[in-house]
């Protein structure tokens, strides 16, 4: 008798075990369809308020900044929230392999860039902003994670530079000490 409770204990326990990496995935999947949701109505949301700042605002490619020259307006400021979480998630996207057949090299370019034009946008807000300084030091730590050599940040600076004529040679004395440049 207590040999046959025994046996029906372990049969009992090898067949959670056996249903636990089910319940686990399955955990996972909700999980993941959570935040592709959540996901999904952030940049609803972070869409929204790009659209809503006036354009004379925005980068503009080959131009740079337009001749406007507001610090601590609250438009630079939405405009490098905006831009750091695109950022954020696209090197998050890299993180967790969610990639959905992309290359990840472009995704680490496209997250760069993103991240580069927070960057720009909060130094015209006030360069020497806590955010400023917080997301130079975000970024530098996404580099290393995602073993970028100094040379590959060297060419998305001047990436960057051609395609919007922003200067951020504080990013480049930043990037040298990150990465040892």
């Amino acid at each position: 008798s207590l040999a046959r409770e025994q046996r029906t204990g372990l049969v009992a326990q090898r067949e959670r075990q056996r249903a636990a990496p089910r319940a686990l995935a399955t955990f996972a999947e909700r999980r993941a369809q959570r935040a592709d949701a959540q996901r999904q109505q952030a940049e609803s949301y972070n869409g929204q308020i790009l659209e809503a700042i006036p354009n004379v605002f925005h980068l503009q490619q080959g131009r740079g900044f337009e001749n406007i020259d507001e610090p601590g307006s609250s438009y630079w400021q939405s405009l490098a929230k905006a831009w750091k979480w695109r950022g954020t998630w696209l090197f998050r996207d890299v993180e967790y392999g969610n990639l959905n057949s992309r290359d990840p090299e472009t995704v680490l370019a496209d997250a760069t860039e993103f991240y580069l034009l927070s960057l720009a946008y909060a130094q015209k807000f006030w360069p020497q902003s806590y955010n400023f300084q917080r997301g130079l030091k975000a970024l530098g730590h996404f580099w290393q994670e995602n073993n970028r050599t100094p040379e590959w940040v060297e060419d998305q600076l001047d990436l960057f530079w051609e395609k919007y004529r922003v200067d951020l040679d504080i990013v480049r004395e930043a990037a040298h000490d990150f990465l040892g440049m």
